[in-house]
């Protein structure tokens, strides 16, 4: 049985990996469809623990496995490797696995000459928005005034026109860190926080003399629950710091 290499996706500081191996064409040409398979929640990111639920519409207990379709041309049915259950005997089951990363992937849970009908993924993106409120009624939007603190607040779960993969689901308690962008463009870490029960968090932040610093926020790895989420970085925001208010 020939072996694929792992299919690796890159999101911001992590890899999240699906390994499929070759099931030969034979077994696929003569799986029966049946059953039913459903997966929840119906909105996650990629790496998310979800809950796979059906049943293979046969009675008996019987070893099962994922596949999964990529979608390109030639593509065939493949065996997500390392991963098996057991069902019911009334055909039934129920497990956890992480989902895929990408958009219009499809999985199937397979046993010796059936498979269920297949589920299509659409993983939402991670995003942030980042918003600066100015310390002062005399400056503008992305200002501050210097020697006064201002806040940049953080939105984990926006929605933006022309964006149907977001917003992303809240991940409440998770780990926020900001960071400055220094004369090398390295970033520094300056403070953490965690998001709220909406998926917001805020930072106060010095403003001690005029200048142009660039600030974003990281939202960390989430692996509560056995879920695999990469940290993810807001786009770097600029705040102008000015001596005087207008």
């Amino acid at each position: 049985m020939k072996k694929f290499r792992p299919l690796y996706l890159a999101v911001a500081g992590a890899i999240v990996a699906s390994t499929v191996i070759d099931l030969g064409t034979a077994e696929q040409a003569t799986a029966t469809v049946s059953g039913s398979l459903t997966v929840s929640p119906r909105v996650y990111v990629g790496g998310q623990i979800v809950t796979f639920q059906g049943n293979l519409g046969v009675n008996g207990r019987r070893k099962i496995w994922l596949q999964a379709y990529m979608g390109r041309p030639g593509d065939e049915w493949n065996r997500v490797e390392g991963f098996h259950r057991m069902t019911s005997r009334n055909g039934s089951f129920k497990f956890k696995y992480p989902a895929p990363s990408m958009f219009g992937i499809k999985y199937r849970v397979a046993s010796r000459g059936v498979v269920t009908p297949a589920h299509t993924f659409d993983a939402r993106s991670q995003d942030l928005v980042l918003t600066t409120v100015p310390n002062s009624s005399g400056v503008g939007p992305g200002e501050a005034l210097a020697g006064h603190a201002f806040t940049i607040k953080v939105d984990t779960t926006p929605v933006l026109s022309h964006r149907p993969d977001l917003p992303p689901p809240v991940f409440p308690g998770r780990e926020l860190t900001l960071q400055r962008r220094n004369a090398m463009g390295q970033w520094n870490k300056l403070d953490t926080t965690t998001t709220d029960s909406n998926g917001k968090g805020s930072f106060v932040v010095p403003a001690t003399a005029p200048s142009c610093p660039v600030y974003r926020v990281r939202q960390e790895s989430w692996t509560k629950g056995g879920s695999t989420i990469a940290w993810f970085p807001s786009f770097p925001t600029p705040v102008d710091v000015v001596a005087t208010a207008s």
